[in-house]
């Protein structure tokens, strides 16, 4: 999809979309102050979304082959703000109106124990991957029951991850 240089009309479409939406991010930029825009948090959501769908954008129309998988995920990230923008729309909904103001106020809680629930992992994914045997650090190449995950130098990482929503992986033992 990504190897046409030509835009389809979906992008033309979602280009259309995001500079109507920037233009007038813009503007209450420039009417609101630099200050007073940034502290609402509902205006990062677009400009996050807008900047990275321009990212995208450029990543694709670019020559470089490399950069189209970029691109692809930068129109990803910028689906998602643009679909959390959405949320706003709902906070005016007299049943959705005090989810959403809950869910801002839960915000930052739910970062902060994403942040510590990250350095756990990191440093259980570090201890375990020290203390493996080496059969697992280098499975054989002429094993053929050897799991192919096993390879993945994130292995260890996404094996710690998987453990904390409760996968044993007794076969290791």
């Amino acid at each position: 999809a990504f190897d046409n240089p030509r835009l389809s009309w979906t992008e033309l479409a979602m280009c259309w979309a995001v500079l109507s939406t920037s233009v007038f991010e813009g503007v209450q930029l420039v009417l609101d102050g630099f200050g007073a825009y940034l502290s609402n948090s509902w205006n990062w959501f677009s400009v996050l979304a807008s900047s990275f769908f321009w990212l995208g954008l450029a990543c694709r129309l670019s020559d470089l082959h490399e950069s189209a998988g970029a691109g692809q995920l930068y129109y990803a990230v910028s689906a998602f703000f643009m679909w959390m923008k959405v949320l706003h729309l709902f906070s005016v909904h007299k049943s959705l109106g005090p989810l959403v103001i809950a869910f801002g106020r839960m915000r930052d809680d739910v970062f902060l124990f994403g942040t510590i629930w990250m350095v756990l992992l990191l440093a259980f994914s570090t201890a375990m991957q020290g203390a493996a045997p080496m059969k697992h650090a280098k499975p054989d190449a002429n094993d053929n029951n050897s799991n192919p995950m096993h390879q993945w130098r994130s292995w260890w990482l996404l094996r710690t991850y998987y453990q904390s929503f409760g996968e044993a992986f007794f076969e290791e033992l």
